[in-house]
């Protein structure tokens, strides 16, 4: 819940910053409040590097509410490649665009102006797998 987290890493309560250093497992969550920046994207990748201290593979998805800010992002963690493929499939069904992301504020009655999925990562690892070069993991 970036966007609660955010709100509360000025309070002047030092139980409540405990509780987000807690939950990301190190202080510089709270430092964030004191950089420059995107305090929302700068927890969120903060969040990513502790998880990918324990996994391997580290995907989110960006929730936004009716007026398009940011309120969540869903990680998902894992060691094992097969759950990570299932994960990235269920993301690509809910976005296929492939930027990971829904919006409230998106009006299901408007057409969209691109609707077309981004191919260029798959494009980018099928020319790697048969061409006869290295395959390069696009999506890691």
């Amino acid at each position: 819940m970036v966007d609660s987290i955010n709100r509360w890493l000025t309070h002047p309560d030092e139980n409540i910053r405990a509780h987000i250093t807690e939950t990301f497992g190190t202080e510089d969550a709270v430092k964030i409040a004191f950089g420059t920046g995107d305090r929302a994207e700068g927890l969120k990748n903060l969040y990513y590097r502790q998880l990918r201290q324990a996994a391997k593979f580290v995907r989110h998805f960006e929730m936004r509410d009716r007026d398009n800010r940011v309120v969540y992002y869903l990680f998902f963690a894992t060691n094992n490649p097969v759950g990570h493929l299932k994960m990235k499939e269920a993301m690509w069904k809910v976005d296929p665009m492939g930027d990971f992301w829904f919006s409230d504020a998106t009006d299901p009655n408007q057409a969209l102006l691109f609707n077309a999925p981004s191919t260029a990562p798959l494009a980018g690892a099928l020319a790697a797998k048969f061409n006869g070069t290295p395959q390069v993991e696009a999506w890691a």
